[in-house]
């Protein structure tokens, strides 16, 4: 019994390092310095947004497909061979209720999240949605303030 209960704090213990790694993964920029509450809500912005694709996809009515601006093509970024969420989407579906905090509104057409037409975008925030053939979200960092611009994940600045 007592191998028994030191096997389970172990596990317990290796499961619990591992969930504090994963969750501070996002907390450091792309300098490595620490993020603090903006790259949490950064990170909290991304599991939403993640959320509402997955929703999306699993509905019966979109036989998996993804919530993307079709007219857009792929997003040029190195990052990875992605398309521009279309956020209008996940708002019809009422998957969203507002657009996230931190899309960024480019001027033009087809090179943000609400060129689908939904309303919440802003040229103050920082941040574009993408997500690849396979359902993997990412975001670039446009502007000023990114730490480097057209590189996913947290870049120092929010939203």
């Amino acid at each position: 019994m007592r191998r028994k209960t030191q096997t389970l704090l172990a596990i317990g213990l290796v499961l619990l390092i591992a969930s504090f790694s994963l969750s501070c993964r996002y907390d450091y920029d792309s300098r490595g310095q620490l993020g603090g509450q903006n790259a949490a809500d950064y990170l909290n912005t991304k599991t939403q947004i993640t959320s509402a694709v997955i929703a999306y996809a699993t509905q019966p009515s979109h036989a998996g497909a993804y919530p993307i601006n079709v007219s857009a093509g792929t997003y040029p970024t190195s990052v990875c061979t992605c398309y521009l969420i279309d956020m209008k989407l996940l708002l019809e579906g009422d998957i969203l209720r507002e657009v996230p905090t931190g899309c960024y509104a480019a001027a033009g057409s087809n090179n943000d999240n609400c060129d689908g037409g939904a309303i919440g975008c802003s040229d103050s925030n920082h941040y574009v949605w993408l997500i690849d053939s396979v359902g993997n979200v990412y975001s670039v960092c446009v502007g000023n303030g990114c730490a480097s611009n057209n590189t996913s994940y947290y870049q120092g600045v929010w939203p």
